[in-house]
């Protein structure tokens, strides 16, 4: 009985370092990608910064021991209505450079979904890695 306990233990120390791992990193992704609206920031770290975001993102859903309830905590749930807002307007003012309608069909889909991940990211940040 006193294994089977320890192994669980064991188990759950092991996903609470995944997740402070992923959410450094889903921080990280945030940072850069906040940044990258005001200094130049070379396209490859941009892809880097979003190939890890992905990841975190996926892994911090994954792993999450307390979801963070946003009809009870108001302030996560503002900061994700603001986030979502900021996000949004960055892609608004961003516009679109090219005539060619399929060009512009990828360049507001992917930018809906920048918004969408970059916002699912601000989500973390309230639910800090290993609390008790």
């Amino acid at each position: 009985m006193i294994e089977h306990f320890e192994t669980i233990d064991h188990s759950l120390n092991k996903q609470k370092i995944v997740y402070a791992v992923a959410y450094v990193a889903n921080a990280l992704f945030l940072a850069v990608s906040v940044l990258s609206n005001y200094i130049h920031v070379y396209p490859m770290y941009k892809v880097t910064a979003l190939i890890i975001g992905m990841i975190a993102l996926f892994v911090l859903f994954s792993t999450v021991q307390q979801p963070v309830n946003l009809y009870t905590n108001k302030w996560a749930l503002l900061a994700i209505v603001t986030a979502f807002m900021y996000f949004l307007s960055i892609a608004i003012f961003r516009g679109v450079t090219s005539n060619n309608i399929d060009e512009q069909t990828g360049i507001y889909v992917s930018a809906g979904l920048r918004v969408l991940l970059l916002t699912s990211s601000v989500y973390f940040i309230p639910q800090l890695p290993l609390r008790k």
